[in-house]
């Protein structure tokens, strides 16, 4: 067959050259068309479909154009660096200034810092009973014992106001500093501030530990250098 035979689409009659190689495979005209491409007897068994197009000119053989010459790169000139022009005196004066005075500041700072740390307290060494005796009397209304008495009110546990008051006075005639009754109806126990002479404390640890002989939930006191001791108060007093 020849190279120039034509095949038309059947629904838009247009028509197509035939190649051999397209013998016997389905193709789709322009028109959307779905079409057997006319075989030839010593064709391939047709397995895939191609879209056909009209026949075109061939293309012109593009022009041969002449590479472009690379663009020589020129070597830089190397300018001149900027003379630098010495620093006059009053420069020369600001820097030192500038830089002593931040001397001056860090040494502030240096000295101010450790002059805080030489002046903290030291942590306060709670004895015997302090540390809870102290949280109680900051969290709870108290009163000296001879104004907490004078209110008809409040009384101690297991005292008559007579009672109360003797056991104050002689609290206090052994040296006590205070002695702090508790706010409420019944104050259940009593705190009395050491005083600093030796015996003194010694004779109001004594009368402590008398006082709370046979209880198993107090401890009997020694004098390690604590503040206070708190009475706990008895239900009846004897």
């Amino acid at each position: 067959m020849s190279e120039h035979a034509k095949f038309f689409c059947q629904s838009c009659g247009k028509a197509y050259t035939w190649k051999p190689e397209l013998a016997g495979k389905r193709a789709q005209c322009k028109c959307g068309q779905m079409m057997i491409v006319p075989p030839q007897l010593d064709a391939p068994k047709p397995q895939t479909s191609y879209d056909l197009f009209e026949d075109e000119p061939p293309a012109p053989a593009p022009h041969s154009i002449p590479p472009a010459p690379f663009p020589t790169v020129a070597s830089p000139v190397r300018q001149p660096l900027p003379e630098v022009a010495p620093a006059s005196s009053n420069t020369r004066k600001t820097i030192l200034w500038t830089i002593l005075t931040l001397m001056v500041l860090a040494g502030a700072s240096t000295g101010a810092f450790f002059l805080i740390q030489s002046n903290k307290k030291p942590p306060i060494q709670y004895k015997f009973e302090d540390q809870a005796i102290t949280r109680q009397l900051d969290g709870s209304p108290h009163l000296e014992i001879k104004a907490f008495l004078e209110n008809p009110l409040f009384s101690l546990m297991g005292m008559t106001t007579a009672q109360a008051q003797g056991f104050a006075e002689t609290l206090y005639k052994m040296g006590a500093r205070n002695i702090y009754a508790f706010n409420g109806r019944v104050s259940r126990s009593l705190v009395v501030e050491l005083p600093d002479d030796r015996a003194q404390r010694q004779q109001i640890i004594d009368h402590y530990n008398r006082y709370h002989e046979g209880m198993s939930d107090v401890r009997q006191a020694t004098d390690e250098g604590q503040r206070y001791l708190k009475y706990r108060l008895k239900i009846a007093s004897t």
